[in-house]
């Protein structure tokens, strides 16, 4: 039996004027929300650029419903976990001036999360 793998890319450098605590934060619960979404296989990309980080995933993507609802504390689509990671992250990110949303839905799947700072 082959052990499940996630291959993770990181791309691109750049700044951002934020609270480093709190963006490791972030993006630790963002990579463990999508290593939960694919079942522990696939791949991550994080794109870096000047004020903003993307953290893509080759998981199945999110519903038109769960996109709703995905920031609101207590939802979740998993069958463990409190449902406050993604709430708790768009909070922390409006605290230090950022903005954490989830992009659109792309043809080849997965989901997108962008933390972006506008100054």
């Amino acid at each position: 039996r082959e052990e499940p793998e996630i291959t993770v890319r990181i791309q691109g450098e750049g700044k951002a004027f934020a609270d480093a605590a709190l963006v490791d934060q972030i993006l630790l619960n963002l990579l463990q929300n999508a290593a939960t979404a694919m079942n522990g296989s696939g791949s991550i990309t994080i794109k870096i650029g000047d004020g903003q980080v993307a953290v893509k995933d080759s998981g199945p993507g999110v519903s038109d419903h769960a996109r709703q609802r995905i920031f609101e504390p207590f939802y979740t689509t998993h069958t463990e976990g409190t449902g406050l990671g993604l709430a708790i992250c768009k909070r922390a990110a409006e605290s230090m001036g950022a903005d954490l949303k989830l992009l659109e839905a792309e043809p080849e799947g997965g989901a997108c999360f962008m933390l972006s700072w506008s100054h």
